[in-house]
């Protein structure tokens, strides 16, 4: 319920006694947490890490890349159709 008084409104959450900063802080510790964990699941699975390794395009970085990438288009798809759908409702 804080995430979303704080998306809502910064000022009026802080003024109901939710603290921002610390919300913000735990999201971005534990995303950060997550992120870290996501990353180093592929390399349990090598006996020996090397910088190739970590930094193969066929390995690791190209699916990333690949993904960050259609979640953009994805995002902008998202918002395209919506304005679309929202022209032809009125």
């Amino acid at each position: 319920m804080a995430l979303t008084a704080i998306r809502d409104s910064e000022t009026a959450a802080e003024s109901i006694g939710i603290s921002t900063r610390r919300v913000e802080f735990l999201i971005y510790a534990g995303t950060a947490a997550m992120t870290g964990l996501t990353v180093a699941f592929p390399f349990l699975q090598k006996l020996r890490i090397t910088p190739d390794a970590a930094f193969s395009v066929n390995d690791w970085t190209g699916f990333v890349i690949f993904i960050t990438e259609i979640s953009g288009i994805g995002t902008i798809l998202f918002f395209a159709l919506r304005q679309i759908a929202a022209d032809r409702g009125s």
